[in-house]
């Protein structure tokens, strides 16, 4: 399995081919990637949420030695695609991921659209009536489950291209669901407040990222609080106005004219 090494982590490409261990509520992963199939199967390990066999994975992170298991790639970063060959949607599908498709529906939906397959069911699901033995309750379930699995997957996308991690990614969803991405385009400091283990300087990060200005007004209350906040921690239980506003306006490098007007 090749690696390119970058900036002291190494990146990792290769078809999902086993999922041996997945927790359901920190989607803390154990699996095996294989870049071919003449290539040996390397074992992952990290959160990885709705990552299904079939799917091609890009790893970004370091490996590891466990000290029973051997040599393993520990996943800071991923990004996935879903498969594009009869085989590999044969896989993602037979995995379990789509409630009301198992191996069998796989098999019988991927004879009737081969390669077509995940477009007919994302696009056009009714089509699926022309496999024998799906009605239209199981048609349903399917489109459902579908929808659910694309709604995480586009915003692991959208959270990850704005610098956000694997575990800030599982707090945000945990916290928001599938509301995460609106929240953050358009309300990206009230994370700071909900979400535990964000603070502002993160959500500042992020919401600088998405392209909020720096003298925003919601960035400029949001510091001003955050600079309270770091006084009363060093023990002030009161200051003057200038010293706040000095503060602030070195944490968030705007103009103090900007905020008295708070």
């Amino acid at each position: 399995m090749a690696a390119q090494k970058s900036s002291g982590t190494e990146r990792l490409c290769g078809v999902l081919e086993r999922i041996v261990y997945c927790n359901e509520q920190t989607h803390w992963t154990i699996g095996e990637v294989r870049a071919s199939a003449k290539d040996a199967a390397v074992t992952i390990v990290g959160a990885m949420p709705g990552v299904q066999c079939g799917e091609t994975l890009e790893l970004t992170g370091q490996w590891v030695t466990h000290a029973e298991f051997g040599r393993q790639f520990k996943v800071a970063q991923f990004t996935c695609t879903l498969p594009s060959d009869v085989h590999g949607i044969r896989r993602y599908l037979g995995s379990g991921l789509i409630k009301g498709i198992g191996k069998s529906y796989a098999e019988k939906i991927v004879a009737t659209f081969g390669a077509d397959t995940l477009r007919v069911i994302s696009e056009e699901s009714a089509r699926l009536r022309e496999v024998p033995g799906i009605g239209a309750r199981r048609i349903k379930l399917i489109k459902q489950a579908w929808d659910e699995q694309h709604s995480l997957r586009e915003l692991m996308i959208f959270l990850q291209t704005y610098g956000v991690t694997n575990s800030q990614c599982l707090r945000l969803i945990r916290a928001y669901g599938g509301q995460a991405k609106t929240i953050l385009q358009h309300e990206p400091y009230r994370v700071a407040r909900e979400v535990e283990r964000f603070g502002f300087k993160t959500a500042d990060k992020i919401a600088l990222n998405i392209g909020f200005a720096t003298e925003a007004p919601p960035r400029l209350d949001a510091g001003l609080i955050f600079a309270l906040e770091e006084l009363q921690e060093q023990g002030h239980t009161c200051v003057h106005e200038g010293e706040l506003t000095r503060q602030c306006a070195e944490l968030l490098q705007v103009d103090a004219a900007l905020l008295p007007e708070r």
